[in-house]
C-alpha cells in the first residue's frame, strides 16, 4: 500500500515502480460521497504520453489488463462535494503485481453513470437539524398533557 503523502508528492509519484494509466467514467451528482466499484477497460491509456508511446509504457501507449472483468475492478470513494469534473489519483488500483502503479481516474458529471460504475455503499440521508421529534407512545403524550396542565394552573395562579 502506498502512503497518502507519497501520492501527493510529485517526486514520489514519479518514482512509483510501474506505469501510470488513465481512465474516464461518468456519474451523476447522486454519486457524490458514495463508495463505488469500477470495472476498468481491458486496455488503459498511458498517462505520461496520452497513448502516444513512451518509455513508461514500453512504446505501446497503453497498459493491457486481465481479460477477466473481476480482476479489473477497483473501489474509490467519490468526493462529497462533486460539483464539477475531478481527477482522482489511485495508487496500485489492481494490486501490487499489476504493471499499473498509479491510475488517474477522470470523473465527469453527466445525467447517467457509466456502465462500468456500481455504487457499493449508499449514504444515509443527512439528518434534518430543524426537524423536531414528536413523541409517539401514549405515555409520552400523557406526560406532555400533564405538563401543559401544570403550566396552565401555575400561570392561572400567578395572574
Amino acid at each position: 500500500m502506498v502512503e497518502l503523502a507519497r501520492v501527493f508528492n510529485k517526486d514520489a509519484v514519479a518514482e512509483l515502480p510501474g506505469g501510470h494509466a488513465q481512465f474516464s467514467i461518468t456519474v451523476s451528482r447522486d454519486y457524490a460521497g458514495e463508495l463505488c466499484e469500477i470495472t476498468a477497460a481491458r486496455s488503459l491509456r498511458c498517462a505520461p504520453c496520452d497513448g502516444g508511446g513512451c518509455d513508461a509504457c514500453a512504446r505501446k501507449g497503453a497498459f493491457r489488463l486481465a481479460d477477466e472483468a473481476e480482476l479489473r475492478v477497483f473501489s474509490v470513494q467519490l468526493p462529497q462535494s462533486l460539483e464539477q469534473s475531478v481527477r482522482i489519483r489511485i495508487p496500485a488500483p489492481f494490486g501490487p503485481t499489476s504493471e499499473v502503479a498509479l491510475l488517474f481516474l477522470h470523473v465527469e458529471l453527466t445525467d447517467t453513470a457509466s456502465a462500468s460504475v456500481k455504487v457499493v455503499q449508499i449514504s444515509a440521508p443527512a439528518p434534518n437539524p430543524t426537524a423536531t421529534s414528536v413523541p409517539k407512545s401514549p405515555q409520552h403524550w400523557l406526560l406532555l398533557i400533564g405538563l401543559a396542565a401544570l403550566a396552565a394552573v401555575l400561570l392561572w395562579r400567578l395572574l
